[in-house]
Formats: C-alpha cells, sequence, structure tokens
C-alpha cells in the first residue's frame, strides 16, 4: 500500500461509504444504524445484518506463539466470529498470508480484494 501511495484507511473508509449509501426517500428507518464494536467473545449471542472483522489475522486468532498449533478455543472462536452476520460478512485483514482459517473454507465461499 506504501508503494502505492494509497492510505488503507481512507480505501476503507471510501469502501464503507459505499457500502452503506441509503436512499433515504426510500428506507427513512435504515438511517439510524446501530453500530457496535465489539471483541468475539463478546458478540456470543449477538448478530446482525452486515459484520465487520477486523485484524482477522493469525497473530490475533491463533493464541499459541506456534502458528500452527491451534487449540479448541481457537476453533470456537472462529466459528463464533464467522456466525454473526445474518447476510453479509466483510473479513479485514492487512496481512499478505490468507489467514489459516479461511484456508479451511472452500475458494467458492469469499472473494478477495
Amino acid at each position: 500500500m506504501n508503494i502505492l501511495k494509497i492510505n488503507p484507511y481512507d480505501l476503507i473508509s471510501e469502501n464503507v461509504k459505499e457500502i452503506f449509501s441509503i436512499n433515504k426517500s426510500t428506507e427513512p428507518s435504515i438511517c439510524k444504524i446501530p453500530i457496535k464494536a465489539t471483541t468475539i467473545q463478546s458478540s456470543k449471542g449477538l448478530s446482525a445484518d452486515i459484520v465487520f472483522l477486523a485484524h482477522f489475522e493469525d497473530r490475533f486468532l491463533i493464541r499459541n506463539d506456534d502458528k500452527t498449533i491451534i487449540s479448541d478455543f481457537d476453533i470456537c472462536n472462529f466459528l463464533v466470529s464467522i456466525t454473526r452476520a445474518k447476510k453479509k460478512l466483510y473479513i479485514l485483514s492487512t496481512d499478505k498470508e490468507l489467514p489459516t482459517f479461511l484456508k479451511w473454507l472452500p475458494k467458492s465461499n469469499y472473494d478477495i480484494l
């Protein structure tokens, strides 16, 4: 991103605005969309139409220093995180490497931008 002189925060901001652009005359009830920021553990029992998972990277998702050792707790957190969305899930990562947990899913289930 630095080489291309792209500010990732500006890029995300523009995309989020585009995703949530709403015609107020057709859907006035959506004008006051509540946004809740929480940890994976605190999100248990919650759901939302659209969910953003930030920092979806092995260094944050797998607790063991040896990232090849994945605990049941890590797997449970992964499952909790991806099952909060009712309609659309956006996974955000700054790593060049695909997160281990995404490697477990069929490539037809996600797009990488």
